[in-house]
């Protein structure tokens, strides 16, 4: 039995009580959600965030790993608040595709459930959950979270401060995790929308993009209980077959070649991705003798199929200052940037 925590304790007694413990963390995903853990995918749209919340849900329930990171197994609820029947034919085609029978997946989609704030939102997941015996539920996933919000404001510290509680309420209340599907504010794709709560709150953030060549890449930006950095790399391919007796036909995406970098070779990955970026950046930077702007250098690198948001490229422009090889002029939006050596036209 652990030594049962003081209400007044020294760093002495911190270190006996951890001593005497058995502390062992429990992952819904291993090394990045924990079991009773909040997390938060965002990403652009259109860079398949849905897809992975179905990919992952179908391995979760049936026991599967995910490119080598032990899941939880368990009953997966997925509100699908977005776009029901899209995420009802890719769980189909994702259980198929692994050679699954539907009955043997202990997935319930929940498409008009109570509002996730509320107390009748977990009885009501518990119910449909009992569909499938004693198995216990091991993630509830929001597919989006404007599920939370009942049409208020996404961007108010307020009521993202009142989603985050919520949400974590319910994980507490049923006993699982719970993954939040969001997107990132107009004019910087580096973040997720909601200012300061969704940052501070979950206890894990993941960035979803597709790159130029079609990879998608999850990377972990916050990891409150281990090492920040790591990244799942994965690959999207045409899933067709037919369904029923008047042989239906399904045809959608379904992921592939799951690869997760541990974060010493995510980093590495990033270093080699940000020379590459900084070469660029100096090359369009040299065809405007008079300077260019920020804005004009990012929408030149998305052109050319790098994933890339404002915060990014604004430290890689101050990087590139700081090393000397650009400088810049001027502050705010009339903030221009040069090759080291060219003047301004008025300058």
């Amino acid at each position: 039995m652990s030594k049962s925590r003081s209400r007044a304790e020294t760093l002495e007694d911190v270190a006996e009580r951890y001593k005497s413990e058995q502390r062992q963390q429990e992952w819904a995903i291993e090394g990045w959600l924990p079991h009773l853990g909040l997390g938060v995918l965002f990403g652009r749209p259109g860079t398949m965030k849905t897809f992975t919340v179905v990919d992952l849900a179908v391995r979760m329930a049936v026991g599967l790993s995910w490119g080598g990171l032990r899941l939880r197994e368990g009953v997966v609820a997925i509100v699908a608040a977005e776009d029901p029947e899209g995420v009802e034919a890719r769980l189909l085609a994702r259980a198929h595709e692994l050679g699954f029978p539907w009955e043997s997946v202990p997935i319930v989609i929940l498409t008009d459930p109570p509002p996730i704030n509320s107390e009748e939102f977990v009885t009501f997941a518990r119910t449909e959950a009992r569909a499938f015996g004693n198995t216990p539920i091991s993630l509830v996933a929001i597919d989006n979270l404007s599920a939370t919000f009942d049409g208020r404001d996404q961007e108010g510290s307020g009521a993202m401060s009142s989603a985050m509680r919520n949400a974590r309420h319910a994980a507490n209340a049923l006993g699982c995790a719970v993954l939040l599907v969001h997107h990132p504010p107009r004019g910087n794709d580096d973040v997720p929308a909601g200012g300061a709560p969704i940052e501070r709150a979950p206890d894990l953030i993941l960035h979803q993009t597709v790159d130029g060549s079609g990879e998608i890449r999850i990377t972990a930006r916050k990891v409150r209980a281990g090492p920040i950095g790591g990244r799942m790399l994965m690959r999207a391919k045409v899933h067709r077959f037919e369904i029923g007796d008047h042989r239906q036909v399904i045809e959608t995406l379904v992921l592939y070649d799951h690869q997760y970098l541990p974060p010493a070779l995510a980093n590495a990955r990033d270093a080699r991705d940000s020379a590459q970026r900084r070469d660029v950046i100096v090359e369009v930077v040299e065809r405007y003798p008079n300077g260019v702007r920020t804005s004009v250098v990012l929408e030149e690198l998305k052109s050319r199929g790098f994933t890339v948001g404002l915060k990014t490229v604004q430290r890689e422009l101050a990087d590139l200052s700081e090393a000397g090889r650009l400088k810049s002029t001027g502050k705010g939006a009339a903030r221009k940037h040069l090759v080291t050596g060219h003047r301004t036209a008025d300058g």
